[in-house]
């Protein structure tokens, strides 16, 4: 995750880990790393942000992962391919996505309550 947040040139990306990550959630990686990397390329291609906050949190049972970025917001939230993606990935995780804009400024991209104990779905 770091690894892909370094490789953004075009604004800064920081990550922030809290808890700690165990066997038990590494077959949720690729679900995290393919949430992360749509968020880059929607934030690349619509926000103009200059800044996106990552925070991956292992909270027991439960992986959240947090985004937040400071470009242009959007009124009306259209699911193309890319959130439609992340919706059915976090989906086969056990988890849900809520995605906020004020519609002028801000991007906020939740992804809550992976479960570790729910496999089904995810590929490995």
């Amino acid at each position: 995750m770091r690894q892909l947040a370094g490789s953004v040139k075009e604004f800064e990306v920081e990550v922030e880990i809290q808890g700690e990550d165990r066997e038990e959630y590494s077959y949720l990686s690729p679900v995290v790393y393919q949430c992360l990397r749509e968020a880059i390329t929607n934030c690349l291609k619509y926000a103009g942000a200059a800044h996106m906050d990552v925070i991956l949190k292992f909270a027991g049972e439960y992986l959240n992962l947090y985004i937040f970025d400071d470009g242009v917001g959007c009124a009306k939230l259209e699911d193309g391919n890319g959130l439609k993606g992340i919706r059915e990935r976090v989906g086969r995780a056990g988890g849900e996505v809520r995605i906020l804009s004020n519609g002028r400024k801000d991007f906020r991209f939740t992804s809550a309550s992976l479960s570790q104990n729910h496999r089904q779905g995810v590929p490995t």
